[in-house]
């Protein structure tokens, strides 16, 4: 059981972050039982000593996974920006549709551009 726990957190987030080496997103959910938001929060934290550029969206009122489609949208709207700024590609897909600015999102921290 300690063999596994360590094999486990050798691999989790906090111990991989001298790998991230340029920008960042980290997207989360305020009310998460498995993945505590303090955890993405000190990682964000290390990587801002480093200049690291990125962003950290939290989202209340979600759990283990995203559920209203508000906060949907807003996510996949901001994930799609990011990695089209990560491959100096277009962004595809604009929303017009007012679904998506009733969301419960948090941007934390950004610092790689748009918010």
């Amino acid at each position: 059981m300690y063999m596994e726990r360590m094999y486990r957190s050798r691999r989790s987030p906090p111990w991989m972050r001298h790998l991230c080496i340029t920008q960042a997103t980290f997207t989360r959910w305020e009310d998460d039982p498995r993945a505590p938001i303090e955890h993405s929060r000190k990682f964000v934290e290390k990587l801002k000593e480093r200049n690291i550029k990125g962003e950290f969206v939290s989202f209340a009122g979600e759990g283990h996974g995203i559920s209203k489609e508000e906060n949907r949208l807003f996510m996949y709207n901001r994930i799609e920006k990011f990695l089209c700024s990560q491959f100096e590609l277009p962004t595809c897909f604009v929303l017009e549709d007012d679904r998506w600015f009733n969301n419960s999102a948090s941007v934390e921290w950004s610092n790689c551009g748009e918010n």
